[in-house]
């Protein structure tokens, strides 16, 4: 899911698997707190851009602009567990299905344009909000077992074992739709806020989201 992104960042300074804890303005400088493996440790940094769910986002925000935070806050987020399963033999169904109760949809992803030909037959299944909520704290294992049991019951197919078959939570995959700003700027302090909670739960939001902060920004 993150191809595109490691793609686009490529010739650029990115550090992964680091948590922003804390952002303060001082000396008008941005003052970043980290967590990362072996403790903590800080970043400085002249423009600050948060782009990350809402809830994360009124988080880190509360303290440094209370009004972006309060924004933020106001959008609540559903949660959405996603399973991954790859067949030796392609399922008797067609390209996409859509369930009644856990199941969201469920879609081959051979068929989706541009996609390789490959002899496995893989799918993707995403539970609704509701189950995925109701299932929230299960590891990936017991989540992925279970909604692949509830795929094979609404699909009314038996289902063969699986080649592959892996589970992602996603805790704040559904934003509402926040007031239809297109993102949140403090030009003065050089601070902003992006992403698809401020217009849907779309990756085009995201998109447009972030784009309308960059040219804001330049």
């Amino acid at each position: 899911m993150n191809a595109v992104i490691r793609a686009m960042a490529g010739s650029l300074p990115v550090r992964w698997a680091e948590r922003v804890t804390k952002c303060e303005r001082r000396d008008d400088k941005w003052h970043l707190t980290v967590s990362q493996k072996g403790g903590e440790t800080s970043h400085i940094c002249d423009r600050l851009v948060i782009a990350v769910p809402a809830e994360q986002a009124a988080e880190l925000l509360t303290d440094a602009a209370p009004d972006m935070a309060a924004k933020a806050a106001a959008v609540k987020s559903a949660p959405c567990w996603a399973m991954m399963a790859a067949f030796d033999q392609p399922l008797p169904l067609a390209n996409v299905f859509r369930g009644r109760h856990a199941v969201l949809f469920a879609a081959r992803m051979t068929a989706k344009p541009g996609r390789a030909e490959t002899s496995a037959d893989p799918w993707v299944v995403h539970a609704s909000a509701a189950w995925s909520e109701a299932h929230l704290e299960l590891s990936p294992e017991e989540a992925g077992a279970k909604l692949f049991a509830a795929f094979a019951e609404e699909a009314g197919v038996e289902l063969p074992e699986p080649a592959h078959m892996a589970a992602h939570r996603w805790r704040y995959a559904l934003p509402e739709a926040g007031d239809g700003a297109l993102c949140l700027l403090d030009s003065e302090r050089q601070l902003g806020a992006a992403g698809d909670w401020l217009l849907g739960p779309r990756v085009q939001d995201a998109w447009a989201s972030g784009t309308a902060l960059a040219e804001r920004m330049a």
